[in-house]
């Protein structure tokens, strides 16, 4: 899986389009051993309890390496796939995002894409809902001639979800967003600087009316907020000298969200650090995180279960791609940010090998749910989890 991209459609089109396979590779709970399945990468993740999480991603090796749809659920043991079919016209398919408000109702957003006559690619938003026992599918609104990829939808209801992502167009590169009524998609209008390009990469909702988007690429509009009319920009203590982007975002109330991501120290400090930063409802404060070792490092999620409980996760001293580094975390009880070291899952280590921590989501500071991804660097690798009780991890096989 490519890191390094101009948008977030080129990700995904590179993702779905990899033709090379990473070899088996075996995951561990507790002490035993469990055979992996190759290529399976689960990214979206909605847990609401502690024996019931939806999981969704990919399954790259699916349609010759173009890649298919994948979900998973959790019941408190082990992952069990759930059937789902590909969207109709597909070449390849996969999903990004999902989020549940009971175990009987989940939304989950992705994209899929088709050849042009020109041997171009069109690539189509589309989300699929939950209803405990099947999926089904609905188009996501999208411009004419343009390609779309969901990165993330937040849902405080059956019939009210956010979901964000890239649009590109004509010459055009923007961050779009639109509202789930329980039917029907409809585009929201995203405010946009002069001269700027960006990419929703996620979003949390704490009520219909409040929500708070993060960008990935733009370094003058890091953050939106969305009142349940209009989106407004926030302005984040991060220059745009330092190369910022926010990857995760997780907001407790409308007066109370953490986001990570990550950007340049200095000018004189090129390799890219962590970024943690609250919001208390009208301003954003930045706040200081030790590195866990040298080159890059990122947080791509976080998630909290109250202001004194926030758990990010991410990747070090990575490099162009996704497997390259090093899986780590970072916890938040309030004051201060403290790493928490991650043990290198199977298949992510040894020459030419990593791993990833991708996303998380806590019940509480003791019961936390992550994903994420080892193996060989540059190809697709093999999806875990890994389970948090506060003190220690413990890796589970996805199945």
């Amino acid at each position: 899986m490519l890191r390094l991209a101009a948008s977030g459609v080129a990700v995904l089109t590179a993702t779905l389009a990899i033709t090379a396979a990473a070899p088996a590779a075996t995951a561990v709970s507790g002490a035993s051993a469990q055979t992996a399945s190759p290529d399976y990468v689960l990214s979206g993740l909605s847990c609401t309890s502690a024996t019931n999480c939806m999981a969704v991603g990919t399954n790259a090796s699916a349609n010759h390496s173009n890649g298919a749809v994948l979900a998973e659920t959790w019941n408190g043991t082990s992952w069990k796939p759930v059937n789902m079919k590909a969207p109709p016209g597909g070449v390849g398919s996969g999903l990004s995002g999902v989020s549940c408000v009971s175990a009987k109702s989940c939304i989950a957003v992705g994209s899929y894409f088709y050849y042009l006559p020109d041997e171009d690619t069109r690539t189509i938003a589309f989300s699929e809902t939950w209803n405990g026992s099947a999926w089904s599918m609905t188009k996501m609104s999208q411009p004419t001639d343009s390609n779309a990829a969901p990165a993330s939808v937040s849902c405080v209801s059956v019939q009210q979800c956010v979901g964000v992502g890239e649009l590109l167009l004509p010459a055009k590169q923007t961050a779009f967003a639109e509202t789930w009524n329980g039917a029907t998609w409809k585009m929201t209008k995203v405010v946009e600087q002069a001269h700027s390009y960006s990419s929703f990469s996620g979003v949390s909702c704490s009520a219909a009316t409040s929500c708070i988007a993060v960008d990935l690429y733009n370094p003058d509009a890091l953050a939106e907020s969305w009142d349940g009319k209009t989106w407004k920009i926030l302005e984040v203590p991060a220059s745009a000298s330092s190369y910022p982007s926010l990857s995760g975002v997780s907001c407790l109330a409308a007066n109370y969200c953490l986001a990570t991501g990550g950007h340049l120290p200095s000018s004189t400090n090129q390799d890219k650090s962590a970024l943690a930063v609250s919001w208390n409802g009208r301003t954003w404060r930045a706040a200081t995180l030790a590195s866990p070792g040298t080159g890059f490092a990122n947080l791509e999620a976080v998630s909290c279960s109250s202001v004194k409980a926030c758990l990010a996760v991410g990747e070090y001293n990575y490099g162009v791609y996704v497997d390259s580094g090093k899986a780590y975390a970072a916890s938040w009880d309030g004051t201060s940010w403290k790493l928490i070291k991650v043990p290198t899952p199977p298949g992510g280590g040894g020459n030419g090998s990593g791993s990833v921590l991708l996303n998380v989501d806590c019940l509480t500071a003791t019961d936390c749910v992550a994903l994420g991804e080892a193996g060989t660097a540059g190809v697709p690798g093999h999806g875990f989890s890994a389970l948090w009780n506060g003190h220690g991890w413990r890796f589970i096989a996805i199945g």
